[in-house]
Formats: C-alpha cells, sequence, structure tokens
C-alpha cells in the first residue's frame, strides 16, 4: 500500500501545497454548489508540494519489486520522457491527486458523475492502431491494464491534462489549450447524447472511414504492414535456416530463472497443441507505467501457417482506480478480463490473463497493425481534430460501460461549465507534472 503525498497521522490523509509557483501562488477556493465555473478565477497553479514526491515515488518503486538494471531503466526513461512521461508513468499517483489536492478541481460539475467503467488511463499514448478479430483496423484505446470503476471526471482529467500537455510540450499557448479542451468536452458530450439514441458500435475505435487526420493516416498506415513486414524487425534467419529473434539491445536471452518463470506461466496459459513455440525472449524497456516489470516474447506458430505470430506476455500492474497498492501481485485477473467486455476492447483470439508466482501476467499478440501518433510532430490543427477523435472513442467506451442516459444526465446541458473546469483542472495538473519534473531530475 502506497500512502498518498501528504499522509501524515495528525493531519488529513491529502494536503495542498502553498508553495509558490510561477504560476500562481494561490490556492484555490473551495468549490461552492452555484455553478460558477473555476476558470473565472485566475488560471490556477500546482496544488502540491513536488517535494513530497522524492519519498513517494521511492516507496513506489521499492514495492514494484525490480532488479536495480530495471529501475535504472526507469529512471532513464523519465528524464528523457519529460513531464509527458512523468505523467505516463504513475497512473496511481494522478488517481491520488483526483481523491487529495485535487479533489476540488476534478469535481468538474456540482454533481459527482455515475459510477460507470472507466478506460482508467486514458492519456494521448495510449491510444492507437488495433486489429480486430474480424480483421478491420480500428483507432482507440490500445491498453486496457487499467480499466476498472469510478466516476467520468477520472477519464475527462486524464485525457484533459494530457491535451494540456501536449500544448506545453510544442509552446502553443493558452489559445490552443482552451480549443482542445472546448473541442473535447463539446464532443464528449455529443457523442453520449447520440449513444442514448442509437448503441455504440460494439467494437470500441474509429475505422478509416470514420477517421480524420492524423487518425486517417495512421489507420492506412497500419492496414498496409504485413506480417513480413513485423517479423523483419524482430527476427532474423539462424545458422540451421531456422526463424529467431533478433538479439541485440531491446531482446535478450532468458536467464535460468526466467526461463523457469515462462515455462510456469505457459503451463497456465496452455496454448493449443497445434501451435509450436519456435524462440523466446525478453524486454525490459518497453511500456509507460509498466517499464521494468516482466516482458516475454515467444515466436509461435501455428500448423497450416506459412508465417509465426508474436506473442507478448506481460506482467500487470494492479488497477490504480481499485487500489493504492502498486505490488504487482494484488493485480485482480478477473478485473483485468472483465475491462476489455465492459468497453467493448477489439478481440485477440490469443489473449489470456494467468497469474504467476510474482504477480499476473497478460498475454496477446504482438500486432502488425499496432501503432500509435508521434504527438511531437503534429500541427495545432491536427490536434484539434486528434481531441475530436479522442472524445468519441472515450465517450463510445463510456457507453459501452454503463447507460449512457446516466451520464447525458449528468452533463444536464452543462457543456460549457464542463469545457471551463476540465481546462482549469488540466492547466494545473499539466504545471504539476512539470514541477514535479523539475524537482525530481534538475
Amino acid at each position: 500500500m502506497i500512502p498518498p503525498i501528504g499522509h501524515h497521522e495528525s493531519r488529513p490523509a491529502l494536503v495542498r501545497s502553498h508553495t509558490p509557483t510561477s504560476r500562481s501562488s494561490e490556492t484555490p477556493a473551495p468549490r461552492e454548489t452555484a455553478e460558477i465555473s473555476k476558470s473565472e478565477a485566475s488560471a490556477p497553479g500546482p496544488q502540491r508540494s513536488s517535494q513530497e514526491l522524492i519519498p513517494w515515488r521511492h516507496n513506489y518503486e521499492n514495492q514494484l519489486g525490480l532488479s536495480a538494471h530495471a529501475l535504472s531503466l526507469r529512471t532513464k526513461a523519465l528524464k528523457e520522457g519529460g513531464p509527458e512521461m512523468l505523467y505516463r508513468t504513475y497512473p496511481l499517483l494522478f488517481q491520488q491527486d483526483l481523491n487529495g489536492p485535487y479533489q476540488s478541481l476534478a469535481q468538474l460539475l456540482p454533481q459527482k458523475g455515475p459510477q460507470i467503467a472507466l478506460a482508467g488511463d486514458c492519456h494521448l499514448g495510449n491510444f492507437g492502431t488495433l486489429r480486430h478479430e474480424n480483421r478491420e483496423v480500428v483507432w482507440g484505446v490500445n491498453d486496457y491494464d487499467q480499466v476498472g470503476k469510478g466516476g467520468p471526471e477520472s477519464d475527462l482529467c486524464r485525457a484533459g491534462a494530457s491535451l494540456v500537455q501536449l500544448c506545453r510540450q510544442h509552446d502553443w499557448g493558452k489559445g490552443v489549450a482552451e480549443d482542445l479542451i472546448e473541442t473535447f468536452t463539446h464532443q464528449y458530450s455529443k457523442h453520449i447524447q447520440e449513444y442514448c439514441q442509437t448503441p455504440p458500435p460494439s467494437v470500441l475505435g474509429i475505422t478509416r472511414s470514420e477517421a480524420q487526420e492524423p487518425v486517417h493516416a495512421l489507420i492506412k498506415k497500419a492496414e498496409r504492414q504485413t506480417q513480413e513486414d513485423l517479423l523483419s524487425k524482430w527476427t532474423e534467419m539462424g545458422s540451421q535456416g531456422n526463424l529467431k529473434f533478433k538479439l541485440g539491445e531491446d531482446l535478450h536471452k532468458l536467464d535460468e530463472s526466467q526461463n523457469h518463470r515462462l515455462e510456469g506461466l505457459l503451463s497456465e496459459i496452455r496454448l493449443p497443441a497445434n501451435v509450436k513455440v519456435l524462440d523466446r525472449c525478453c524486454r525490459w524497456d518497453a511500456g509507460g507505467s509498466s517499464l521494468g516489470l516482466e516482458r516475454y516474447y515467444l515466436l509461435a506458430q501455428k500448423e497450416g501457417e506459412s508465417l509465426p505470430v508474436l506473442l507478448e506476455i506481460k506482467q500487470v500492474l494492479p488497477c490504480a482506480l481499485a487500489t493504492s497498492d502498486p505490488d504487482p501481485k494484488k493485480c485482480d485477473p478477473q478485473l483485468l478480463q472483465d475491462g476489455y467486455k465492459w468497453l467493448g476492447a477489439p478481440k485477440d483470439q490469443w489473449q489470456r490473463v494467468v497469474r504467476g508466482d510474482n504477480g499476473v501476467y497478460l498475454m496477446r499478440e504482438r500486432q502488425r497493425a499496432r501503432d500509435s501518433l508521434k504527438t511531437e510532430k503534429l500541427s495545432s490543427d491536427e490536434a484539434h481534430k486528434l481531441a475530436k477523435q479522442l472524445a468519441r472513442v472515450l465517450a463510445q467506451a463510456h457507453a459501452n460501460g454503463a447507460n449512457p442516459v446516466q451520464v447525458r444526465d449528468w452533463i444536464d446541458g452543462r457543456e460549457k461549465l464542463l469545457s471551463q473546469n476540465l481546462l482549469s483542472f488540466s492547466s494545473s495538473y499539466a504545471a504539476q507534472m512539470d514541477q514535479d519534473f523539475q524537482t525530481l531530475f534538475k
């Protein structure tokens, strides 16, 4: 169990920081019941002390059970990835902040939203292309590890802060941030209302015929990828004429203990008898929040198929919506499986969820169609269109995960207020990540 930042026996579990910042030294007043947007006051800055993040992070990382090498990889990725990588790495920190120092700002409307199934970690990096079992490529949520139950505010805040981070990354200014958040909330509300009349598609995501740029181009690119293209990046021909993994900086040979663990996982997974494992390897520098956790790859070929597939078996973190304990052993395998069904995730015939001696593992195909946008190359116009499509997917996920009428009635025509308050939260939290990063690594 990780205590929230600011937890002390003699005071409330989470406290606001009164440390002056470059953006604001004022802590916003508690929310009133009147429908007055928080953005009518001056834009709030960070709401908690970044100094307290240092021991929190140390405590968190210790509970992951990682090797010194894996911990060094996480630190390296954080330093190189900047505030955006910091935001991706700690979904638990975000959930604790929502329930603590950001509780007032995260209450986007006077009434709390209904309890629904949430994506849980819907920052921009967790959206991309996937291929459904009917072979259609869609763009949508591509990581379901953190799916859980909660109010829609949580997902809206997670996505909103990610959009404002994008603006800060590009130095686009306040006007663009306002446009992205207004576009995002308008489209979310619009699609929620539509799904009250017509149920959303059963498979979560946007197809090529529905997509705008830059998503449209990404889907077209994903559709063109062949299995030969994928295998050429991951494999090479061995001396005996056999296909094997291309070992190097990214992919590594398993040691004895890793082989033993993988054998145990495979005994639980129970691959079909007509599937032969041609090779195996591991990788420790992939992922965001799960970077450094165990991640294995199989080169597997089904009898009668001309080419093998790549299968990924990755250790999964517990859902931060469900628990404050990051110990991988506390991951709930049933919640992980349910999450895919709740949101209507594209189906993967290879997908399995199993428990090992050190936690829960997810097996899935490493699809050739899997890809994501390079956000550092986006224009502000492309970001505007991306915000529209992001909102559509999130509305679809929420409509799949609950009765959309509940969400529509919660918004109740207060779209403008929702947008203003989401901008206030998102601006504050993006500034918080900048301040946190400076404290940790500068």
